[in-house]
């Protein structure tokens, strides 16, 4: 029971962040629209202002979810939030800049398939 716990708060964490992400980003882009460099800065501030959110709540929330002592699980747990920021830079550039796509749907839509994917890391490759 602790385990559905632990995972329907972390589960709530990572909506919260995705939230945050989406609302840093809105607010940013008013100063940066149609600026390629801009869009870029401000998704990598988006990006480690959520990821910092994450990892601290859920040493805070879910302290055994990831162990400090366990390198590989800690290795695991940045290789595969680097990855999801790799995945979203592309989806916006391709979006975004390339194709001149809403900065606003794409982002949400980003959101939305790498919550889903970060889900499946989790599962099946972080704590495998």
């Amino acid at each position: 029971m602790e385990k559905i716990k632990d995972k329907v708060i972390q589960l709530i964490i990572y909506l919260i962040s995705f939230a945050l992400n989406y609302l840093i980003f809105i607010l940013l882009m008013f100063f940066f629209k149609n600026n390629i460099v801009g869009i870029n800065i401000v998704n990598l501030i988006a990006w480690v202002i959520s990821m910092l959110f994450i990892f601290y709540i859920d040493k805070k929330f879910v302290p055994d979810l990831i162990d400090e002592n366990n390198s590989s699980e800690l290795f695991k747990f940045i290789l595969i939030r680097i990855f999801s920021f790799i995945i979203e830079a592309l989806i916006i550039y391709i979006f975004i800049i390339v194709l001149k796509m809403n900065y606003y749907i794409v982002k949400l839509v980003s959101l939305s398939l790498l919550f889903i994917l970060n889900e499946f890391y989790v599962k099946h490759i972080q704590f495998k």
